[in-house]
């Protein structure tokens, strides 16, 4: 993981992430989705894991309230951070 950055909520499929990501980064967020799948190899690992959305940890207030506000206020599928 990046120095700096946690997990904000770990999605069980990558587009959910990734619009997840764009909509933070739409609101001067950065975002990061990340995935252990070993290098593409093996996709269905990032099943088993899940798929990450990080954030700084000085914004993660702030994005779990975006998120919340843009209605992705559901959990997602999986376990929520680390």
């Amino acid at each position: 993981m990046i120095d700096g950055m946690t997990v904000l909520r770990t999605y069980g499929s990558e587009m959910e992430a990734e619009m997840a990501a764009a909509m933070l980064q739409a609101y001067g967020l950065e975002a990061l989705v990340t995935t252990d799948d070993a290098g593409g190899m093996y996709p269905q690992m990032a099943q088993l894991r899940g798929i990450k959305l990080l954030v700084w940890e000085k914004d993660l207030e702030e994005a779990k309230a975006l998120l919340e506000a843009e209605g992705g206020g559901d959990e997602p599928e999986g376990p929520v951070g680390d």
